[in-house]
Parts: structure tokens; sequence; C-alpha cells
């Protein structure tokens, strides 16, 4: 009986987004052999001379991520890899385990809370609060790597992770036993 009135301030979104392309295809010489998953609380505010509910910011942020480590295998030559004199053996000599950049995880971090001064929300009209969040991911980004780092269990994984799967192949190849040395 009533007609159906729709909001025309009602916003709705409309995906125009064209189909991807593929700009370069590149080998990869990794063996991504271990990862750490990471979280921090990210707080950060810009502080000026005035009260804060007049000119200031302060961004609370979820940020999760991961850390992988790994062993770059371009690197391996003819030298690198060398089979034992009696034939049974195989020695395998590979550049320590690294930390790769850390990847945030979209959609499980989040803003908790933003508080902005009355003259940033003016101004946020005009630049928009996005730079805010940006800022507070890369810090984010930047708290877990340095946290990857400072563990130095992820890069002992890896190493360890990447000689048992190069035993279990070489051995699987025929051969007795595998040395495998990082250096």
């Amino acid at each position: 009986m009533i007609p159906d009135f729709h909001n025309p301030f009602a916003a709705r979104t409309v995906d125009r987004t064209q189909e991807p392309v593929l700009l370069a295809v590149r080998d990869i010489g990794e063996y991504r052999a271990a990862g750490g998953e990471y979280q921090v609380i990210v707080d950060l505010a810009k502080d000026t001379g005035l009260p804060d509910e007049l000119l200031g910011t302060r961004t609370l942020f979820v940020a999760v991520g991961s850390v992988a480590a790994g062993v770059d295998l371009s690197t391996l030559d003819e030298e690198s890899v060398q089979v034992t004199d009696d034939g049974r053996g195989v020695s395998i000599v590979l550049p320590h385990a690294t930390l790769y950049e850390p990847e945030l995880d979209l959609k499980r971090s989040y803003t908790v809370e933003r508080d902005e001064g009355l003259l940033n929300r003016i101004g946020g009209v005009f630049t928009g609060a996005d730079d805010y969040e940006r800022e507070a991911m890369l810090v984010g980004e930047a708290k877990i790597a340095e946290a990857a780092r400072a563990n130095g269990s992820l890069v002992g994984h890896a190493e360890e992770n990447t000689s048992t799967m190069l035993e279990t192949l070489v051995k699987s190849l025929g051969f007795a036993r595998a040395d495998v040395r990082f250096e």
C-alpha cells in the first residue's frame, strides 16, 4: 500500500574496476622455509603547541602481519652442490637464511580509534583521513620487521627446514646421505 521511496542520499558501492594487467613475470629462486605471525598496537600522536582538542591527532591501530624467512637458491652453482667421492652422498653449501619484508594482513588489521582536533577535522574535509591510517600501517610493518629481526629464531628455523627439505630431496634421488651447510 505504501509506495517504496528510496533515500536519495544513501550511498551504494559500484565497482567499475578494470581487469588486472600482468606487468611482468620473474623467476623467484628463493625457498621460504619459515614464517612468524605478529601483532602490534600502534599508538601514533601528532602533538602541537595547541590543545589536542583544537589541533592534534591520535591513532590507535592494530597491525597484524607476518614475516617469512628463507634461503636464496638462485646463487647456487656447480661448486655449491658436490657429489662425494664414493658417489653415495651430496654436499650442499647454501647462503644463510634471511628475513623477507613483512606483509601486513589487511583483513585482520584495523583502526581501533582515531581522535582529531577541531582544526584537523576541518582540514580533513580537504585532505582525507587515510593518511593517518597509512602512516599507522607503515609504522606497524616496521615494528613487525624489527620484532622478527630481534627474535632471531625464524632464521634458524628456516635453515633447519631447508636442510630437512634438501636432505629428503637428495635421498629421494637415490643418495644415502646429504650434508647441508650454510656459509
